[in-house]
């Protein structure tokens, strides 16, 4: 990218061609930085983060804090919904596969003090009554009309990086989805002859340690070895809870997803 011309069409193409521009800059001279700002600040973002501030709050930790007269104070970006201080969240899932109900005594957000978070703000949230030992990356902070629910297993379609990659159930790998990071075996493969030849197959995995966060529709990279590849996930398998049907996608979100998942 070398003119304002090929930053519009670059960012015009960005999302309905697949393109990958590549800009060439200087963190010393400062050269093609300017182009970069101008890309970023046309290019559609992949999000509508106004239309995601009204579902109920949902932020993953990607790290804790203890601040002298202040207490625990975790950081993330807030995905949905919006907090402000004082508000009653759940923080979890702990090591007893449970949520705790937190209070947020402040909001910071670019190391100022706010009334208010919205979707797509990186924040840092101080929360009451809690040590810094019971949080811990990778955990969520969400509202209580998300009804979250520690997750062992989950269905996922998963589409391999390497077509030579053979990869046999009860294989083990780590997944990596939002802040969270645990190993995580392979269960059961559905489609398993074109499992590797670059076409999406539907798999269960079930964590190995303790139970994580999910939602479908969330995506994750796993590897292990010579062997990896990308997912997105489908459903959730045994939540917490006997009722759960806003964790399972329909037919038609489901048949999205994988489509997404095999490109």
């Amino acid at each position: 990218i070398e003119s304002e011309e090929s930053v519009a069409e670059a960012a015009r193409l960005f999302y309905s061609d697949g393109l990958a521009p590549i800009f060439q800059i200087s963190n010393v001279t400062g050269d093609g930085l300017d182009l970069l700002r101008n890309f970023l600040s046309i290019v559609n973002p992949v999000k509508d983060w106004k239309a995601e501030r009204e579902k109920g709050a949902l932020l993953y930790i990607d790290d804790t804090f203890s601040v002298p007269d202040v207490g625990t104070v975790v950081s993330g970006t807030l995905l949905q919904g919006k907090i402000e201080p004082a508000d009653t969240l759940l923080l979890g899932p702990n090591q007893e596969n449970n949520f705790t109900s937190v209070t947020v005594s402040s909001i910071h957000a670019n190391r100022l003090p706010v009334q208010i978070a919205y979707p797509g703000q990186s924040i840092c949230v101080a929360l009451a009554n809690i040590d810094r030992s019971e949080c811990k990356k990778g955990q969520a902070l969400a509202s209580e009309r998300l009804r979250p629910a520690a997750v062992w297993e989950f269905e996922a379609s998963v589409c391999l990086l390497s077509e030579s990659s053979v990869v046999p159930q009860k294989y083990e790998t780590v997944v990596h989805c939002g802040c969270s990071k645990q190993t995580a075996i392979l269960l059961e493969v559905q489609d398993e002859e074109s499992f590797g030849n670059g076409a999406a197959a539907r798999v269960r995995f079930k964590y190995k340690y303790h139970a994580e966060f999910l939602q479908p529709g969330d995506r994750f990279v796993f590897r292990e070895g010579s062997s990896g590849g990308v997912g997105t996930v489908l459903k959730i398998i045994e939540p917490n809870s006997v009722d759960f049907p806003s964790l399972i996608l329909d037919t038609a979100e489901e048949a999205s997803v994988c489509s997404k998942s095999a490109q």
